[in-house]
């Protein structure tokens, strides 16, 4: 008799399913994300400074203006794709800490330690009050995602949710 663990398919998702979840999550983390913006602010935070990479490229002089159509294609395509899929394989698999209890301290300590390290990784070393607003965004968000991650057991539907939470604030 083999003790190998098995996969059980049924269990992941169908990309349908990832979609809808996703597109849920992705409403979700926006409000999550607007919702510690809109408190910062009535703390006095100037939130303005948010990066809008779309807009950077418009402020670039002396560029012919169908190379600022490709540059806003490429960055659309990296920031509100590539990066958030990257983020979270990465953060969402690659770093999601497997634990034999499923007692609900494991999995808030899973989520706890997971959205820690995300919000951890927006900040930077300069930035003051926006790296704190930043990092609170991130947090928010971060929660959306890693519960979205704790309940579909895949990485792929909070992937969905970021790829739309991104897409959204890029054009929006």
């Amino acid at each position: 008799m083999s003790t190998e663990p098995t996969v059980q398919l049924s269990s992941v998702p169908s990309w349908k399913t990832s979609v809808l979840y996703g597109s849920v999550g992705a409403g979700l983390s926006l409000a999550a994300e607007e919702g510690a913006f809109s408190l910062m602010t009535r703390f006095g935070a100037d939130c303005s400074s948010r990066a809008n990479y779309i807009t950077m490229v418009d402020s670039l002089s002396g560029v012919h203006p169908l190379i600022r159509v490709v540059l806003k294609i490429l960055a659309f395509v990296y920031l509100a794709v590539l990066f958030p899929i990257y983020e979270e394989w990465f953060f969402r698999d690659a770093l999601w800490i497997e634990v034999k209890e499923e007692a609900p301290i494991y999995k808030g300590l899973r989520i706890t330690s997971n959205v820690a390290i995300y919000g951890a990784s927006r900040l930077s070393p300069v930035g003051g009050v926006v790296n704190l607003i930043a990092f609170v965004g991130a947090v928010a968000e971060g929660v959306v995602f890693a519960a979205l991650r704790e309940w579909s057991g895949s990485w792929k539907v909070p992937a969905v949710a970021h790829v739309l939470h991104s897409s959204v604030r890029l054009v929006f």
